[in-house]
């Protein structure tokens, strides 16, 4: 997969953001959640792997991806706006904050 380009402007930057922000926060629920009932017959037995590879994933995969992407675009940010801007210090606290929601997936 290629890697993400770096948003190039503010309210990109801030979309982004909340996009991971939503995708890091969804997750909690559903971790929680029971699985699905499977089907009660199979669709189809020519495929030996008929199952999506996201339920194989470590429960971890998708928020570690969205906090990777919100650093990456809280990076942007502040590079855009400065350090000293409102912006970049409220990104930068949705961060941290982000990254202690997900700490016990030891991302990064």
């Amino acid at each position: 997969m290629p890697a993400e380009k770096a948003p190039r402007t503010v309210e990109e930057a801030q979309q982004r953001i909340d996009r991971a922000r939503s995708e890091i926060d969804r997750p909690a629920g559903n971790l929680a959640a029971p699985a699905p009932a499977p089907d009660p017959a199979p669709q189809s037995t020519d495929a030996p792997s008929a199952t999506p590879d996201s339920p194989a994933q470590s429960p971890c995969a998708s928020p570690c991806r969205a906090l990777a992407s919100m650093r990456r675009a809280v990076e942007a940010l502040c590079e855009l706006t400065g350090a000293a801007d409102e912006r970049c210090t409220n990104a930068k606290k949705t961060l941290d904050e982000s990254r202690a929601k997900v700490g016990h997936c030891s991302c990064e």
